[in-house]
């Protein structure tokens, strides 16, 4: 009830702080966001510790972070040795066991917290990785894109993104280069308004990061993601542009994730080798759907694709580049969704276990891609994160069929 004011922070910018003060006697330690670094976005702490003098904390082992380092190091050299193998060429037909790799840190995909997360994403049957990348401009309507990729940014550089991907080729794990716009405003990026200079700026963007991808032999590279209001007949000469100068400088399969209600209508399907849907779409109106009425909407989904597949006469298989629920009541309605509704594991895990159940009964499909994991140890009692929960176990079963 009584509170002691130990500091304040003012004009903060993010990333890891380490804060020193006098010694205090305390039980609690209550931590007030006062001010959002970014006012469209919500206040984001991963990890907090606090440390007291030896003297006055007897019995505690001293914390030396070096030794702990160096434990670390040796479990990932002890579990690379074991687990290496050649991950080898993506073969068509080839079932993609794949998950979501995100960061918006700069380093942080070449670090060792990440080096042990590939490797236990392995041991759960993981055998490809799509690297998110993110980009951005300010609002829907900017002509520029630009790469956050320095020090203290939110773009992973280029030396981290190859360092993961020399981790995972050593683990025998397939990867995917999967670059996002994102908008600074908070837009979603299904909204940004296309214009001959976004283009411009878009192709600069895509070919550096296609070169990227052949350079370190990256099985597979997306276009573009979720650009649902850039991909309309208008401005097809323009992504068949860009997708040709793709084709001059890497030389593996090219996808294009497509939005769950975009996917239908892009133009430009027959130049690409796989098609990608990010697949959120809606199941039910239901916050406690059964597991039986999860499996008919997803029946419902995969006839709905089926019917276009023949239609389009595409004879092409299908990935699902992005598949997600977060472990919240209700999260089948509304897939794409952050929602604030108490915890439910279940339907989370009972909606994949649905997804799976009839999408690998279809011919066409060929694996997804699970929305998300984190390169370290973290995760949200009611995010898209599935490590430690039902859901893990559902994705364990499958991918070690």
């Amino acid at each position: 009830k009584q509170w002691e004011k130990l500091i304040a922070l003012n004009n903060q910018d993010g990333g890891t702080d380490e804060i020193n003060f006098s010694p205090v006697k305390a039980r609690y330690v209550k931590i007030i966001g006062i001010k959002r670094a970014n006012l469209e976005w919500g206040i984001s702490m991963w990890e907090f510790e606090m440390y007291g003098p030896k003297n006055l904390n007897p019995g505690e082992k001293e914390r030396v972070i070096g030794e702990n380092i160096q434990e670390k190091q040796e479990e990932l050299e002890k579990a690379i040795a074991e687990l290496k193998r050649n991950p080898g060429k993506l073969n068509p037909g080839e079932f993609h066991k794949g998950i979501v790799y995100t960061s918006w840190s700069y380093g942080e995909l070449g670090s060792l917290p990440s080096d042990l997360t590939l490797v236990y994403l392995q041991k759960l049957g993981v055998r490809h990785i799509a690297i998110v990348v993110p980009t951005y401009q300010e609002s829907v309507d900017s002509k520029d894109i630009v790469i956050h990729d320095f020090e203290g940014g939110d773009t992973p550089s280029d030396e981290s993104i190859e360092h993961a991907i020399k981790t995972a080729h050593l683990l025998g794990i397939k990867l995917m280069l999967k670059p996002h716009v994102d908008c600074l405003d908070g837009t979603m990026r299904m909204d940004i308004m296309a214009s001959a200079d976004w283009f411009k700026s878009y192709k600069n963007m895509i070919l550096h990061y296609a070169k990227l991808a052949q350079k370190n032999d990256v099985d597979i590279f997306c276009a573009g993601t979720e650009l649902e209001n850039t991909t309309s007949e208008r401005w097809e000469k323009e992504w068949r542009d860009i997708i040709s100068a793709i084709k001059e400088v890497y030389s593996g399969y090219i996808t294009y994730s497509a939005n769950w209600s975009e996917y239908k209508y892009v133009p430009f399907w027959d130049m690409t080798d796989i098609i990608g849907i990010d697949a959120y779409f809606p199941l039910t109106d239901k916050n406690d759907p059964t597991e039986e009425e999860l499996v008919a909407a997803w029946n419902r989904v995969a006839d709905g694709i089926e019917i276009w597949l023949k239609d389009s006469n595409l004879n092409k298989e299908i990935i699902f580049t992005e598949l997600g629920y977060v472990s919240s009541d209700g999260t089948n309605k509304q897939p794409w969704a952050t929602l604030t509704n108490p915890e439910d594991q279940k339907e989370q895990a009972d909606a994949l276990n649905a997804a799976f159940t009839v999408l690998t009964a279809r011919s066409w499909f060929k694996g997804l891609y699970l929305w998300q994991y984190f390169p370290q140890e973290r995760w949200s009692p009611l995010g898209f994160s599935i490590r430690g929960k039902l859901a893990e176990g559902v994705l364990r079963k499958w991918y070690n069929r």
